[in-house]
């Protein structure tokens, strides 16, 4: 099951990101595209069988899971400024890309770099049972759910808005789907650890929230696409 979901995300990362490219060539919504191609790396390295190749070929101490992890920090970062353009809010807008949430994005990158710089990653151990790997296991973790939080609280007065008919509501409802399973994935996290189980469940909600941001994204690109051909035709 957890396979099928990884490979699930993957296709709908990529597509959402082939079918952005020409508008994308065009100078159009290139921040949306780079977080579709970047979200499609980061799922396409979370799959063992892509991963182990990819990081023998790079050295073999794990490179490849600070690129993963980078190429996140980056998707959660552009896609939350893009996200609250979208829905026209300007203090979520700075929550995510002025100072609080600098000192986030600074705070997180660099306690993931300096883990796997000390032995915690290079060529060491990412197992969430060591200090090292707890910390570099949870710190994006909690950088992602930080952004989830600030995005939804603009998304669910749009979600729970009766009186709207239009596409963004029930965008703004996928969405909100997608990020409260990014914010639920630490705890889950810390329950697996602490419970001494399986992180099934952590990647279900992973996988999972990446098909509910990927179709909440493609319900307001559709809506854009038709906005413009109207817009054309009636012209």
């Amino acid at each position: 099951m957890i396979l099928a979901l990884q490979y699930l995300a993957l296709i709908a990362c990529a597509i959402s990101a082939v079918v952005r490219t020409p508008a994308a060539l065009r100078g159009r919504g290139l921040p949306l595209w780079t977080c579709f191609a970047l979200m499609t790396v980061s799922v396409a390295l979370s799959i063992p069988d892509i991963y182990g190749p990819v990081d023998d070929a790079l050295g073999g101490i794990n490179v490849a899971n600070v690129i993963l992890r980078t190429a996140l920090y980056i998707v959660f970062c552009a896609l939350g400024i893009a996200i609250s353009k979208t829905f026209d809010s300007m203090h979520v807008e700075w929550l995510i890309s002025g100072r609080p949430g600098l000192w986030a994005l600074g705070l997180a990158m660099g306690l993931t770099f300096c883990v796997f710089a000390l032995g915690g990653g290079a060529g060491g151990d990412l197992d969430t049972s060591t200090p090292a790997g707890l910390i570099y296991g949870m710190t994006w973790r909690f950088y992602l759910a930080y952004v989830a939080v600030c995005l939804l609280v603009m998304l669910l007065p749009v979600a729970f808005d009766a009186r709207r008919r239009d596409v963004y509501r029930w965008s703004a409802a996928l969405l909100a789907i997608g990020f409260a399973l990014v914010c639920i994935m630490p705890f889950a996290m810390m329950a697996a650890l602490i419970g001494g189980g399986e992180e099934t469940l952590v990647k279900i909600i992973s996988y999972s929230s990446i098909l509910f941001v990927a179709a909440g994204l493609g319900m307001v690109w559709f809506a854009g696409r038709r906005a413009r051909r109207e817009l054309a035709e009636a012209v």
